[in-house]
């Protein structure tokens, strides 16, 4: 059998289990429905594991179809945190317009691909950190709404993607980027006001980090003082 189990035998049986915590399903994933929030949380298998279009909808259709006798989708939380996943497809969350908040931190993908975030047309938070991210689909948070993202930990030399104008705090800390001159006048034209920037322990080029704490100081946006206070040796010369 393939190392590669899509999403196709998570939802090809159904045996639910009762708990105290929520109802369980068992299969690619171990993902458990709590009863009280509905949100939903996954565990991994044992093998790595591909998102396909439409997975996480019919899961969730699923419990709620065999277990509340209700197509009426009131998730608005998942958690798909150091489930081995390599890979989200297009469509790998269409249809979950009422989720707000989705962890995908942990996990082994190297891009997010155009398209995988399509239908979260309520998604304020994303997880995406400590992954093996080292490109991002220019247009891939378009229709999303997003407030918080984290990018924090993975692989990434450049930002260069179209960010939602309603995103106010952006954790980029701890990738291989030099240099933020160009991705923060990027986002000012789109439209986008941050709040708060994470971004220690990146390898900085000086007259770069030097340039954009003067540019974030200007615009108030706040950022990690206690790192960047300019008397800690922080720049890769």
């Amino acid at each position: 059998m393939s190392l590669l189990l899509c999403c196709i035998l998570l939802v090809s049986l159904w045996p639910f289990i009762h708990s105290s915590q929520g109802f369980h399903y068992e299969g690619s994933l171990n993902c458990v429905l709590k009863q009280d929030t509905k949100d939903l949380t996954c565990k991994p298998g044992a093998n790595d594991f591909i998102l396909t279009p439409n997975c996480m909808w019919t899961l969730i259709y699923n419990f709620h179809a065999n277990i509340y006798k209700t197509s009426y989708l009131t998730t608005t939380a998942i958690s798909l945190k150091s489930c081995r996943i390599i890979r989200v497809m297009k469509d790998g969350f269409m249809y979950l317009s009422a989720i707000r908040h989705l962890d995908l931190s942990n996990n082994k993908m190297s891009s997010l691909e155009c398209g995988s975030l399509d239908g979260l047309k309520s998604l304020s938070y994303l997880n995406l950190a400590q992954n093996s991210l080292t490109s991002i689909c220019n247009d891939v948070f378009h229709g999303v709404p997003l407030i918080v993202l984290d990018l924090g930990s993975n692989q990434l030399q450049t930002l260069s993607a179209q960010y939602p104008v309603t995103l106010n705090i952006i954790d980029i800390s701890h990738n291989n980027i030099n240099c933020l001159n160009v991705f923060y006048t990027q986002l000012v034209s789109q439209g986008v006001r941050l709040d708060f920037i994470f971004f220690d322990n990146n390898p900085w080029k000086c007259s770069c980090l030097f340039q954009i704490l003067r540019t974030l100081k200007s615009h108030n946006v706040s950022y990690s003082s206690v790192t960047f206070n300019g008397k800690n040796e922080v720049c890769d010369m």
